[in-house]
C-alpha cells in the first residue's frame, strides 16, 4: 500500500508540473524535486513490501514511506481545494482556476515551506533504505526460496488422503468422464474457483484416479507459479511425463533450450494420448508461452487448468468444459470440520457444549475447505472449553496473522490479494469499511472508488464503466461473491467471503488504509485516514479529533456523532447511511472538502440552502429520506 500512496502522490505531482501555473512561481522546481525523489524511492518499494513481511525494520521504513506519501497529499489537496474559486471537475480543472485566482506571495510561501519538509523526510527516509540492501523493481529475485514459498502451500492439497477428503465423488466423476469421453480432437477443461476451495486436491484425485491412469499413455503435472518462466514449465513438463513412464530423462534436460525442449515434448507426445494438468494458473500467458509443446493428434488427448479466474477458459482455444466449484454444503461442512477438529477418542463427534459454537466458527469458513481443514486442525490441539474456542472465534484475524498451524490457509487466501495491481489493491482494499455479512450494492461501491480517487481515467470512458471494470475483474478472480445481477447481466449486489474480509480488514489496519472502530482505543499517534464505524462498534472516543480523517463511513442506525463534524476538516467521504438523524446537520457545511456524502434511510426532511457551500460535491445521496426537494442549484441525479 505503500506503493499505492506513492503512485497517487506522483500522480498529483505530475498535474502540476504538467500545467503552466505561473502561481506555482518559486515552488516548481521544489515540487520537480519531490517528485523526483519519490519516484526513486518508488523503484525500491516493490522489493521492500515483499520483504517486510518477516522483517520488522522494513516494515517500519515501509510505514514511513506511506505516511510521508499521505501527508504529501494532504497538503496538495488543502492547496489545491482552499484557494480554487469555483467548484469544477478534475484536478487539473481546480489547478487551472487557482492559475486565475491565487496572487498571494503568503500562499506560495506555505506550500515552499511544507513541501521543503516533506522532501527533508523522503530524503531521510530514503537513505535509510541502505540499512537493508534493497533492491530495485527492474532487479527482480529469482531465488529457489522464492519458488519454495511459492509451492509450499499447495503441497498439502497434492497428498491428501482419499478418507481426508468430503464431498468429493461426485465433482470427481463428473470430471473423469470428461476426460476420458468426449470427441478425439485435444481439448482442454478448466477448474474455477477462489482459493481454498479444493481445486488442486479434486483435480489430483481425479489425476490419480483408475480411469485416468488406464485411459491415457502419458502423464505430467505442472505448478505454474505467477513470475512463471516458459524455459521451467516446458522443462517440468517434459520431466514428468518422462518419470510417469518411467523412461530416462536426458542428461542435458537443464541445459537444453525452449526449441529444444518443444520439439521434444512434441516428438515423445506424438501418437500417444496424454493428459497433462497445468495447476493454479494465474494469466492465460502461461499457456500461450508453451501451447505449441502439445501436439493435437486426434488421440483424445485433454489438458486440464485449475485457476481462480473465471474468465481464462474464454481466452484458451479448445475449451470443452468449464467446472466451477462450490463451496461445500453445510452438511458436507460440518462433517470435515468434525473430522478435523475432534479426533482420537471424540472420533470426529462434536460434544455438545460445543455444538454452537463450532457451527459459529463454521459458519465463517463458507464452506471453504482448505479454511475448514485449518482452523478444524487448529482447534483439534485447543482444550474443549467453550471459552477457549470463543478466543478462536473472536480473533480470527489475529490467529490467521500469528498462528503457525494457519499459516498455509493464509498464504493461499492472500495470493489473490498479492497478485493484483496496485489500482485493485486499493479498491479491494477499500471494502474492508462494509460490514460482515453488507450486501455492497454496485453503485455505492462505485461511487466510493470514484470520489476516493481509485479510479483512473481512460479515454472514451466514463469514470462509471472504468469502475465498473474494476468490479468485474475482481469477480473474475473469484476475490468478490456475486449475491444478484440485474436484468442487464450486471451486478446488483455482491459481497466478501468472511475470511477473505478478515485478510483485508487485517491489512487494512496494517497499512493505515481503514481503521474499523470495534470498541478498541485508538492510539493518539495513529494517522487515522479512513474510519468505518460498524453496528455493533460502540461509540467512538469522544476525545478523538482525527484531524487527518479523510473518510467517515458509519453503517449504523444508533450512533448519535454527538460529538459533531468539527474535528475532521480534512474530510472527503461521509457515509451517514441510517444514522439517527432527524435534521441536517449545521456543521457538515465547513466540510469544505466534502466529494460525497450520502444520508441514505434518515429521518432528514429538508436540505439548508447553505448546502451550495459544498463546492467539490459530487455524490449527494438522499435515497429513503423523507427530502422532496432540492435547494436551487444543485443538479440532481438517479
Amino acid at each position: 500500500m505503500a506503493m499505492i500512496a506513492v503512485q497517487v502522490v506522483l500522480e498529483k505531482l505530475a498535474s502540476f508540473v504538467a500545467e503552466e501555473t505561473r502561481f506555482l512561481g518559486g515552488v516548481r522546481g521544489g515540487i520537480v524535486e519531490l517528485q523526483d525523489d519519490l519516484y526513486s524511492m518508488k523503484s525500491f518499494l516493490q522489493d521492500a513490501e515483499e520483504r517486510s513481511e518477516s522483517d520488522q525494520g522494513l516494515r517500519a521504513w515501509v510505514k514511513q514511506v506511506r505516511d510521508v506519501a499521505y501527508d504529501a497529499e494532504d497538503i496538495l489537496e488543502e492547496f489545491m481545494l482552499r484557494f480554487a474559486p469555483s467548484p469544477g471537475s478534475g484536478f487539473t480543472h481546480y489547478l487551472r482556476n487557482s492559475c486565475r485566482s491565487i496572487r498571494k506571495l503568503s500562499a506560495r510561501h506555505r506550500l515552499a515551506v511544507q513541501l521543503q519538509s516533506i522532501k527533508a523526510r523522503v530524503r531521510a527516509i530514503s537513505e535509510r533504505r541502505n540499512a537493508f540492501s534493497l533492491n530495485r523493481i527492474d532487479m527482480p529475485s529469482t531465488s529457489s526460496a522464492t519458488v519454495e514459498k511459492w509451492h509450499a502451500p499447495r503441497l498439502a492439497a497434492l497428498y491428501l488422503d482419499e478418507a481426508d477428503v468430503v464431498g468429493i465423488e461426485n465433482p470427481k466423476h463428473l470430471l473423469v468422464s470428461w476426460l476420458v469421453e468426449g470427441e478425439e480432437k485435444l481439448s482442454s477443461i478448466s477448474v474455477v474457483g477462489m482459493g481454498g476451495l479444493g481445486k488442486t486436491t479434486l483435480v489430483k484425485k481425479v489425476y490419480d484416479s483408475h480411469p485416468i491412469r488406464r485411459s491415457f499413455d502419458a502423464h505430467s503435472w505442472v505448478t505454474v507459479s505467477k513470475s512463471f518462466a516458459a524455459t521451467e514449465l516446458l522443462r517440468v513438463a517434459l520431466q514428468g511425463f518422462l518419470v510417469t513412464a518411467n523412461e530416462p530423462v536426458p542428461d542435458n534436460l537443464q541445459s537444453m533450450t525452449d526449441l529444444q525442449l518443444i520439439d521434444a515434448l512434441r516428438n515423445y507426445l506424438w501418437k500417444r494420448r496424454y493428459v497433462i494438468v497445468l495447476d493454479d494458473v494465474w494469466t492465460v500467458n502461461a499457456w500461450e508461452t508453451i501451447r505449441y509443446a502439445f501436439p493435437d493428434c486426434n488421440c483424445g488427448s485433454r489438458i486440464i487448468f485449475t485457476t481462480r479466474l473465471s474468465n481464462l477458459a474464454e481466452s484458451i482455444e479448445n475449451t470443452s468444459h468449464v467446472y466451477e466449484l462450490q463451496a461445500l454444503p453445510e452438511n458436507e461442512a460440518w462433517t470435515l470440520f468434525c473430522m478435523k477438529a475432534f479426533r482420537g477418542e471424540h472420533k470426529a463427534v462434536c460434544p455438545p457444549e460445543l455444538e454452537e459454537m463450532s457451527r459459529n466458527i463454521l459458519r465463517k469458513c463458507e464452506g471453504l475447505p482448505l479454511a475448514i481443514v485449518a482452523i478444524g486442525g487448529l482447534l483439534s490441539k485447543k482444550k474443549n472449553e467453550g471459552l477457549e474456542w470463543k478466543k478462536v472465534h473472536d480473533c480470527l484475524a489475529t490467529e490467521l496473522k500469528s498462528n503457525n498451524d494457519l499459516e498455509s490457509l493464509r498464504r493461499i487466501l492472500q495470493l489473490s490479494y498479492d497478485d493484483l495491481p496496485y489500482y485493485l489493491k486499493q479498491c479491494y482494499l477499500y471494502l474492508s469499511v462494509f460490514p460482515e455479512d453488507y450486501l455492497i450494492k454496485r453503485m455505492k461501491m462505485i461511487r466510493l472508488w470514484i470520489v476516493e480517487r481509485f479510479v483512473e481515467e481512460k479515454p472514451g470512458f466514463t469514470m462509471e464503466e472504468v469502475a465498473e471494470e474494476y468490479l468485474n475483474e475482481l469477480v473474475n478472480r473469484s476475490l468478490i461473491q456475486v449475491v444478484e445481477m440485474n436484468y442487464f447481466n450486471r451486478v446488483k449486489t455482491c459481497r466478501v467471503h468472511d475470511l477473505m474480509r478478515e485478510i483485508i480488514q487485517m491489512k487494512s489496519r496494517e497499512e493505515s488504509f481503514v481503521m474499523i472502530a470495534n470498541g478498541t482505543r485508538i492510539g493518539r499517534n495513529e494517522k487515522v485516514r479512513r474510519l468505518s464505524i460498524h453496528e455493533n462498534s460502540g461509540e467512538v472516543q469522544s476525545d478523538m479529533r482525527f484531524p487527518y480523517l479523510w473518510s467517515l463511513l458509519s453503517f449504523s442506525s444508533h450512533h448519535s456523532f454527538e460529538h459533531g463534524f468539527r474535528n475532521y476538516k480534512l474530510l472527503r467521504v461521509l457515509n451517514l447511511d441510517r444514522a439517527p438523524l432527524s435534521s441536517f446537520l449545521p456543521e457538515l457545511i465547513e466540510l469544505i472538502h466534502l466529494r460525497y456524502l450520502s444520508l441514505r434511510w434518515t429521518m432528514i426532511r429538508e436540505l439548508p440552502e447553505s448546502i451550495r457551500k459544498l463546492k467539490y460535491l459530487e455524490i449527494l445521496d438522499l435515497k429513503r429520506t423523507f427530502v422532496s426537494s432540492l435547494p436551487a442549484g444543485i443538479t440532481q441525479h438517479n
